[in-house]
């Protein structure tokens, strides 16, 4: 599985904006 460092912190900020919900 390829994973480039923008997407996985991409991930991470939506996840933080999810929660932040």
């Amino acid at each position: 599985m390829k994973m480039n460092t923008k997407d996985v912190t991409a991930q991470k900020t939506k996840i933080k904006i999810k929660k932040h919900e």
